[in-house]
């Protein structure tokens, strides 16, 4: 017997400033020696948002079997660094 369990997708992210390679080469370049250094995959999209927080989220296919699109969120603080 074989149960499909439909996943949620990666929907648009708001209040997010999108940043490819060709803006931020070397933000993509760290983030991706990052994944690296942890064995992981490198991002397939990278975002900066308000908060102070970062983050990874994959859309993976077939309950988790074959990888995905990776997203990762960079948060930003307004405060001036202590």
């Amino acid at each position: 017997m074989f149960v499909f369990v439909r996943v949620s997708r990666l929907g648009p992210v708001p209040h997010v400033v999108a940043l490819t390679p060709q803006d931020q080469p070397e933000l993509w370049e760290q983030g991706r020696a990052a994944a690296e250094a942890m064995g992981e995959r490198p991002p397939d999209e990278l975002y900066l948002v308000a908060e102070v927080d970062a983050g990874v989220a994959e859309q993976s296919r077939l309950l988790g079997l074959l990888p995905g699109r990776r997203r990762m969120l960079l948060g930003l603080s307004s405060a001036p660094p202590v």
